[in-house]
C-alpha cells in the first residue's frame, strides 16, 4: 500500500495499515516531518474520545477552556466540552505520529514528490515519484491520498475543486511576549478586516499564541487584512510587545470535496477530502481519525482481495463522525453566501453562526431584516439565552 502525505492523516493511515501487517510505504515531499507548520495548532476535546489510539498527555501543551467570539462591541464566551480543547505543537505531534507508523514497520521516503499515476482498467497501479534527483516507480494495490488541500492525487484523478470558495487563505504567525487576556480561552474576531473569514488569537501559553487572519475571497493582500486586525484596540493591547517566532501561513479546505473519498482503489483522507469541521476549519483530529480507518479498511481489503470492501470507508466515517459532519457541512454554503454579502448585517450573522447563537434554518429569515433588527435579536440571545425562537 502507498500513502501519499505524512501529515496527521497520512501517518495515522500508515500506522494502522502497517500494524495490520500490510507492506506500507509513506512518502512526503517535505525534507523534515512537521516542518513548516501551517496550522493554528488547536484541537477540540470532544474529538479525543473518537481517536482510536491514545494520544500521550505530553502532546497537549496548553489547556483551552473555551472560545471568546467578538464583533464590534459584541462578545460572547462559549464554554463546555464542545468548545474546550488543547493547543499542541504540530511539529512534535506530527513527528510522534510519523514515528508511530515507522515503529509499526511502515517504510518512509521523504523529499519525495508524487509526479504521476499509472492506471490499468480504471485502477491506479503504479506511482511515479521524484525522490531527490531520481525518479522512481512504486507499485501498489491501494493508495491512500493524504496530500493536503492542493492534492496532487486529486488533480491527477480529475477530482479538483467543485466550487469557488473551496480554499481558505490563512496568514498567521506564532508570537511571543504577549499580554493575553484570559489565556485559557481562544479568541475569534469577525469584522471588516476579514470580510470573508475571521481572525484569531489561539494561546499556547500565558504569553505565546498563534495569531492570524483567514478568508476565502480576499480582495486585498492577506498581509493588509492582518495589519488591520492588529489595529483593533483590544487586540493591539494584547500584542503590543509581541515578537514573531515563526510563520504559520498556509491554506485550508473550506468547500468542495468531502463526498468522493473513494475513487476506485484510491482513498482520500484529511485535507485532501475536506475532512474538517466548520466554521473553524478544525482538521487535525478528524484527519487522524479518518486516516486511521482508511488504513484499517485498506488492509482488510488487500487481505480479502475484494476491492468492493473499500466502500466500507465512507460508511465507517459516517458512523463515527457522521453527526459532527452533518452539523458542520450545512454551514459551508451558508458561510460562503454570507462572505459574499456586501452590507454590514453579514458580520452580525457570521458572529451569530460562529457562536451558535442562531440555527442554520434561521438565516434566510434574518437576512431579510435590517441591521438594527438583527443586532437586537443577537443581543437578546446573548443576554437571555441562545435557544429563543424568532
Amino acid at each position: 500500500m502507498l500513502v501519499v502525505g505524512a501529515g496527521p492523516a497520512g501517518a495515522s493511515a500508515a500506522y494502522k495499515a502497517a500494524s495490520n501487517g500490510l507492506k506500507t510505504i509513506i512518502i512526503d515531499k517535505k525534507i523534515e516531518i512537521g516542518v513548516p507548520i501551517q496550522c493554528a495548532e488547536a484541537i477540540g476535546k470532544y474529538l479525543i474520545p473518537l481517536v482510536p489510539f491514545k494520544i500521550p498527555k505530553n502532546q497537549f501543551i496548553w489547556d483551552i477552556h473555551g472560545i471568546s467570539i467578538y464583533y464590534d462591541d459584541l462578545m460572547i464566551t462559549k464554554t463546555g466540552n464542545d468548545w474546550a480543547g488543547y493547543s499542541i505543537n504540530r511539529e512534535k505531534f506530527d513527528k510522534w505520529l510519523f514515528n508511530k507508523a515507522i515503529k509499526a514497520n511502515a517504510r518512509s521516503i521523504l523529499n519525495c514528490e508524487l509526479v504521476d499515476l499509472k492506471f490499468e482498467n480504471e485502477y491506479a497501479k503504479h506511482a511515479y515519484v521524484k525522490a531527490g534527483n531520481r525518479t522512481k516507480k512504486i507499485k501498489f494495490k491501494i493508495l491512500i491520498a493524504c496530500d493536503g488541500v492542493y492534492s496532487t492525487v486529486r488533480e491527477i484523478c480529475n477530482l479538483g475543486y467543485e466550487k469557488i470558495g473551496s480554499i481558505a487563505h490563512v496568514y498567521s504567525f506564532e508570537m511571543k511576549n504577549l499580554n493575553i487576556k484570559n489565556p485559557e480561552f481562544e479568541q475569534v474576531y469577525v469584522g471588516e478586516f476579514t470580510p470573508s473569514g475571521y481572525a484569531y488569537i489561539f494561546p499556547k501559553s500565558k504569553n505565546k499564541a498563534n495569531v492570524g487572519v483567514g478568508g476565502i475571497f480576499p480582495k486585498k493582500k492577506m498581509e493588509t487584512y492582518f495589519s488591520e486586525f492588529l489595529e483593533i484596540p483590544y487586540v493591539k493591547k494584547q500584542l503590543k510587545n509581541g515578537k514573531i517566532i515563526d510563520n504559520r501561513s498556509g491554506y485550508a479546505p473550506f468547500a468542495g470535496f468531502g463526498h468522493d473519498i473513494v475513487f476506485n482503489n484510491i482513498l482520500f483522507a484529511g485535507d485532501s477530502a475536506n475532512q474538517n469541521i466548520k466554521p473553524f476549519i478544525e482538521g487535525i483530529l478528524p484527519g487522524v481519525i479518518c486516516g486511521y480507518y482508511a488504513g484499517k479498511i485498506a488492509a482488510k481489503t488487500i487481505r480479502s482481495n475484494n476491492i468492493i470492501q473499500l466502500n466500507e470507508y465512507p460508511k465507517t466515517i459516517n458512523k463515527i463522525l457522521g453527526e459532527i459532519f452533518e452539523n458542520s457541512n450545512p454551514l459551508i454554503d451558508i458561510m460562503i453566501d454570507l462572505f459574499r454579502m456586501q452590507d454590514k448585517k453579514k458580520y452580525y450573522l457570521i458572529f451569530a453562526i460562529a457562536a451558535s447563537l442562531i440555527k442554520p434554518n434561521e438565516i434566510k429569515y434574518l437576512k431579510n431584516l435590517d441591521d438594527n433588527e438583527i443586532e437586537k435579536i443577537i443581543r437578546d440571545r446573548i443576554i437571555n439565552g441562545e435557544n429563543n425562537e424568532i
